[in-house]
């Protein structure tokens, strides 16, 4: 897999009080456990923003040659369908993800 998954580690910090582990950090860490478990070879990047605070938890595909693609509001149940993305993303020359995959990543994907 060549795509390179990057979530917002910072999307709870508007909270009060701010929680000790972020949504966004708990994402990542999922996502890199079920990967590992799955055998896949997922790239997570974690970062201070993806500009998506009014739906936080967010988390984008990226890969040379291809739009970035967004994704909001996201929750640990959605991380087999995450991973299932980046894989479709990678596969696909111009990283499109077929409508079903991202329809189960919820309305926000772009």
């Amino acid at each position: 897999m060549t795509a390179r998954l990057i979530v917002c580690v910072t999307c709870d910090r508007m909270a009060d009080p701010v929680p000790p582990k972020t949504r966004g950090a708990a994402l990542a860490e999922a996502v890199e456990a079920r990967a590992a478990v799955r055998g896949e070879a997922l790239s997570v990047t974690r970062v201070d923003c993806l500009d998506g605070c009014p739906r936080p938890c967010n988390a984008a595909l990226k890969a040379r040659g291809k739009p970035l693609r967004r994704f909001s509001n996201l929750s640990p149940a959605m991380v087999d369908a995450l991973i299932d993305a980046a894989r479709a993303y990678a596969a696909d020359r111009d990283g499109r993800l077929p409508p079903d995959l991202a329809a189960r990543l919820g309305p926000h994907a772009r």
